[in-house]
């Protein structure tokens, strides 16, 4: 019997895990990251997020992996597997590094910020409203 074996570098991150008490079961917002305002689960690009979306070695930025049915994400257009290059312009490299973007760009009364996203279909600009649901604004006056 032949069997066919992908041998591969375990990620910094998963090596942590394992040798942390509990298998390292607490999240952790620096490495995945879920957000109900916008609908998505974004990750950093590890080795295993770029094998699991086939994902180029050189792509930097945060993959979404996964979408919320008839979120703002899912309404933008955006799926498993794209990955967020920008947040308004600033490069990002980890679900914290989103996050925070997002926050500065709403305690600014934006009303919405573009995304540059990296998807199957090639660069493009996503606009994403910043207001509506947990992501409510006030309006001054």
């Amino acid at each position: 019997m032949t069997v066919q074996v992908k041998v591969g570098q375990l990620p910094d991150d998963t090596k942590q895990a394992a040798a942390t008490p509990g298998g390292g079961a607490q999240p952790d917002t620096a490495r995945t990251s879920t957000s109900p305002t916008w609908g998505w689960t974004v990750a950093p690009l590890n080795p295993v997020m770029r094998d699991r979306f086939r994902l180029p070695d050189d792509l930097k930025g945060v993959v979404i992996t996964e979408v919320t049915p008839g979120s703002t994400a899912l309404e933008r257009g955006l799926k498993p597997g794209d990955v967020i290059v920008e947040v308004q312009q600033e490069a990002v490299s980890s679900p914290a590094d989103v996050q925070k973007r997002l926050e500065t760009q709403r305690k600014q009364n934006r009303r919405s910020v573009l995304l540059l996203i990296q998807s199957q279909d090639g660069r493009h600009w996503v606009p994403l409203p910043l207001s509506g649901g947990e992501g409510q604004q006030r309006r001054p006056g």
